[in-house]
């Protein structure tokens, strides 16, 4: 409680980001515009409209790719916070208050990754890689390590879960990364919409992440031994299958998308150079 204070300080000292408005051609005058309508029926089509240009981004491979990789988001966080209280509570028979000194080690992990250990890694890997190259190797070497610190959160020794829970708490950039590679792919003007449709999948995998962990992890107390881990084993195979899609990403040159705002992924540069 006493860090939170201090971990907002440094929001007053951000910078504001805002696009550059391009300057539009002035519309002859003919007269006074029309009021548009205002009512329910209205605000649905808006509504309607803006979700479908949402959607057009999907068009691309790549980002289909990193938005569908933020649904092991909260999968992650739950595995890793109140279900793994529980955990090791029920497994190891610890109190509940001995496991919270567990989520604090995962806390102070996860503010050296993002304060120190991330910002130190993308300015070694600028020297040779444009920024969207950097943020895809960050985020493939941030998944395969959570992979294999749930692997270890799995195992029967106490020891072994706690240096797991560590290991994966190294990967807790994921998320920053994905929105990071992700806005490299749509011009400044599409980024809202962009981060909207993330949050709302980042959000949905909530709704299964509760009750599969819980189902395996009954599975697991009844078959015991090595099956008690089985929640962390799910979780292994998911991040897993996050590692594979990473690999199909190809990260759009800086130059390629300065010369084409319109175009949302790397094959679409590709067809405007042939």
């Amino acid at each position: 409680m006493i860090l939170i204070p201090f971990t907002l300080i440094p929001l007053f000292f951000v910078p504001e980001t805002l696009p550059s408005l391009k300057e539009e051609p002035s519309k002859p005058n003919t007269g006074p515009e029309e009021p548009q309508p205002r009512n329910i029926t209205s605000y649905l089509k808006q509504s309607l409209h803006l979700f479908k240009e949402s959607l057009a981004s999907l068009q691309s491979r790549s980002i289909s790719i990193i938005i569908a990789t933020c649904l092991i988001l909260k999968p992650e966080f739950i595995g890793t916070s109140q279900f793994f209280g529980q955990y090791v509570s029920k497994r190891f028979n610890w109190t509940l208050a001995e496991t919270g000194y567990l989520r604090t080690l995962r806390g102070v992990t996860q503010m050296l990754v993002l304060l120190v250990i991330l910002p130190a890694l993308s300015k070694f890997l600028l020297r040779w890689q444009t920024p969207a190259a950097r943020d895809l190797t960050l985020a493939r070497g941030s998944v395969i390590i959570a992979t294999i610190g749930v692997l270890w959160m799995a195992a029967p020794k106490i020891e072994i879960t706690i240096t797991g829970l560590g290991i994966q708490s190294l990967g807790g950039g994921l998320g920053p990364l994905c929105r990071s590679l992700a806005n490299s792919f749509v011009s400044p003007g599409e980024v809202s919409k962009l981060n909207t449709l993330m949050g709302i999948v980042e959000t949905s995998g909530s709704l299964f992440a509760g009750p599969a962990l819980a189902w395996l992890f009954e599975i697991g107390l009844k078959k015991g031994g090595l099956f008690i881990g089985l929640p962390y084993f799910g979780l292994a195979a998911a991040f897993l299958l996050c590692v594979l899609g990473l690999f199909f990403v190809r990260a759009l040159a800086e130059e390629d998308h300065d010369g084409d705002d319109d175009c949302l992924s790397i094959e679409c540069v590709d067809d405007v150079r042939r």
